[in-house]
Formats: C-alpha cells, sequence, structure tokens
C-alpha cells in the first residue's frame, strides 16, 4: 500500500510544480495594431481637452489581443511638429488594455508621454511612451515600458479636425513578468 505513495508524490510534483517559471523573465515586445480612434466628452484631467476612445486589434509577441483605451491628447500651438502640421497634440493621461485572444489574459498601460502631428491633407505621425502596470493571468504585476509609432497608413479625417483617425500602429518595448502560471491557475 505504501510504495504507491514515491510514486504519487513524484506524479504530483511532476504535473503541479512544473508550472513555467515566470518570476523575473524578462521579454521583449513587438505589437503591431490596427483600428481607430474618435474623441468622446469625457475629460480625464480636467483641462476641458476631450479624451479619445480607441479600439484595435493586433498580433505580435504574446498573440493576437483586442485593444481598447482613452487617451487624452491636448491640442498645443505648434511648436515641435514640422512645418506643414496642421495641428499638433501633446499626449496629457492614457490607459489602455490588451487582452490576448488564445488566453482572455489582459496587460494594463498607462501612458507616459506622446506627440501627434496631423497634416493638412490628413496625414498623422504620433509617438508615445507607456509603462507596464501589470494585469491579469502571466501578467499579473507585470512591469516594463512600450514604445508606439504610427505608421504611414494612419489618416484624420481632415473635416472632422483629428475628432476621429485611422490608427495604425508599431509598438516596440520590454515586459518583466512575476511568478504567475498562465490563468492565474
Amino acid at each position: 500500500m505504501f510504495r504507491f505513495i514515491p510514486t504519487f508524490v513524484a506524479g504530483v510534483a511532476s504535473c503541479c510544480l512544473a508550472l513555467p517559471g515566470w518570476a523575473d523573465t524578462e521579454h521583449e515586445i513587438s505589437w503591431r495594431s490596427i483600428g481607430a480612434s474618435v474623441h468622446t466628452s469625457v475629460n480625464l484631467d480636467g483641462t476641458g481637452s476631450p479624451a479619445s476612445f480607441m479600439v484595435a486589434d493586433g498580433d505580435g509577441t504574446f498573440g493576437p489581443a483586442s485593444v481598447q483605451g482613452m487617451t487624452e491628447p491636448a491640442r498645443v500651438p505648434i511648436e515641435k511638429c514640422p512645418a506643414g502640421t496642421a495641428m499638433e497634440f501633446h499626449m496629457i493621461a492614457g490607459t489602455m488594455v490588451r487582452t490576448f485572444h488564445d488566453t482572455l489574459e489582459q496587460l494594463f498601460i498607462e501612458s507616459t508621454s506622446g506627440l501627434a502631428c496631423i497634416y493638412e491633407d490628413g496625414r498623422v505621425t504620433s509617438e508615445s511612451a507607456a509603462k507596464i502596470v501589470g494585469g491579469t493571468g502571466r501578467f499579473a504585476g507585470a512591469t516594463g515600458t512600450v514604445a508606439t509609432r504610427t505608421l504611414p497608413q494612419t489618416v484624420s479625417f481632415p473635416a472632422w479636425k483629428g475628432e476621429f483617425n485611422n490608427i495604425v500602429n508599431v509598438s516596440e518595448g520590454s515586459i518583466t513578468l512575476r511568478d504567475a502560471p498562465p490563468n492565474g491557475d
């Protein structure tokens, strides 16, 4: 009867203790996303500048994902954008959730800075920086940084004065995961 105990203990150890180790593992991230943003009546920082709601789908590190977020760009006098710019926006605040399709795990991201230039012909160039502030499942407690830039296909509809934008982004950065197995199991 007791002869099965070592086998049982070894089985439990190999099954349950062999979960992937996530503790302090750093990963390079690379994402591509396409979607749209539209201004809302939400005012994240109380300055009167409307926030934009953004939805997108993308792929890259950790697999396909859907992205939803709010960012508050403030239109400012043109100072950092090149000649030919119709409007300049600086990022005031922003949050984003990236939900991975295969696991439904979420990654939480907060904007730290950003600049967008909208040209007379509707082209948009932008760059932003953000920090990773945790998530669910394997992303619980995650930290890191993300830099995002728009691709040339990004267009603002000029008649709407930057209130609706098609978005095509490339993001790169790094993430450090804490010790949590996938799906929080």
